[in-house]
Parts: C-alpha cells; sequence; structure tokens
C-alpha cells in the first residue's frame, strides 16, 4: 500500500488516521497516558494540562475530522488556574503598594531633611545674630570702661574734653556730641573768633582721639 501524500488516510486496526508510523506511535503513547489520567481522582497542575490537550491529539489522528465536542472544563483546573490568577493579581498589588511605600518614605525623608537644613539655618543665623549682639555689647562695655578711664585721667581744668567724654558716656554718638559742642563754640556764634576757632580745634582733636578707641 502506499501514501498518496504525507496526508493521506491509512486504515489501521485501531481505525485511526495517522500521517506517520512514528507520529501514530507518539500520539496513541499521548492518548494512553491521557486515558489512565482519567482513572485518578487526584491530579496535579502538568497532569491537568496534559489531560487539557486529549482534543489536540484526537485532532492529530485525524485531521480531516473537526471535533464538535465541546472541550469540557476540568472544575479542578479551572479552580487552580483562577487561583494561580488571584496570585499573581495579589503578588502586582504587593508590589505596587510597595513601590508607593518606597516613594512616600523617599518624600518623607527628604521633606525631614530639607526641614531639618532649613531649622539648622535658622539656628546657625540666630546664634550669629546672638553672637554678634553680645561681642557689640562687649566691645560696647570695653570702650565705655576706657572712656571712664580717660574722664578720670582728666584734669579738671580741661573742661571741654571732660564734657565731650560724659557725653558719650551717657550715651551719646561721637559725631552728635562734635556737632552739638561746635555749635556752641562756633565763630560765628562769638565774639572772640580766634578763642572760638581755639575751641572748635581741641573739639576736633578730642574727636579725632576718641575716634581711635572706636
Amino acid at each position: 500500500m502506499s501514501y498518496k501524500n504525507s496526508f493521506s488516510v491509512l486504515k489501521e486496526k485501531d481505525e485511526e488516521l495517522v500521517f506517520t508510523k512514528n507520529f501514530k506511535r507518539k500520539v496513541l503513547k499521548k492518548l494512553r497516558e491521557i486515558d489512565a489520567l482519567k482513572k485518578k481522582e487526584i491530579l496535579n497542575s502538568s497532569e491537568l494540562e496534559k489531560l487539557g490537550k486529549e482534543n489536540y491529539w484526537k485532532s492529530k489522528l485525524n485531521p480531516n475530522i473537526k471535533h464538535t465536542q465541546k472541550k469540557e472544563i476540568n472544575p479542578e483546573l479551572k479552580k487552580k488556574q483562577f487561583a494561580r490568577h488571584l496570585k499573581k493579581e495579589e503578588k502586582k498589588r504587593k508590589q505596587k503598594l510597595k513601590l508607593k511605600r518606597k516613594i512616600e518614605k523617599q518624600k518623607r525623608l527628604a521633606k525631614e531633611r530639607e526641614e531639618k537644613e532649613i531649622r539648622e539655618k535658622i539656628e546657625m543665623e540666630k546664634r550669629k545674630k546672638e553672637q554678634g549682639a553680645e561681642d557689640k555689647k562687649r566691645k560696647e562695655r570695653k570702650r565705655l570702661k576706657i572712656l571712664r578711664k580717660k574722664l578720670r585721667e582728666t584734669r579738671d581744668d580741661n573742661q571741654l574734653k571732660r564734657e565731650f567724654l560724659q557725653k558719650i558716656i551717657e550715651g551719646m554718638a561721637i559725631d552728635k556730641v562734635f556737632r552739638k559742642m561746635s555749635l556752641t563754640y562756633h565763630p560765628d556764634k562769638n565774639n572772640n573768633k580766634q578763642w572760638a576757632k581755639g575751641m572748635q580745634q581741641k573739639l576736633i582733636d578730642i574727636r579725632d582721639e576718641i575716634n581711635k578707641i572706636y
């Protein structure tokens, strides 16, 4: 008996159609395995997968016959497939949640770090300000101490210098004291212009001397 072509129909003892002898043996072996699996009560996932391919192997034996029989859905297989689907979805959900928490943590840490830097900056500026104010007070106390010492050392006959120093110790600025006293001893306001000019020069000398302290 010769083959008409690679898809020629051959009658065998089992009356099933095949393409080649080797392929027939392979398909029949698969079908025998499936028949054996049908007798088992409990099947694992790989066995259920094999069982689901029964129609596939039958169609390979007889490609000219269309299997109108509806594929039977094994409830156990469906249940396991749904369980796998749920497991995958749960895994995805957990991964998304983990990523979301990670991003939120990074944002929170960045915000805390920024707030910490701002607090540190404010504290540093505050300390600098307080330090500057303290230094200013300390310098002012030192200057006042020197001025009081100079006032004690100034002779009583040098009333002009004593008056100048006293006003500064009381809290007036040097330039303000100078302007106020120079108006009193201005040549235009005194008949003795020569004397007034001399007093003006003394005031300038006193101001220059005190400016050296400051």
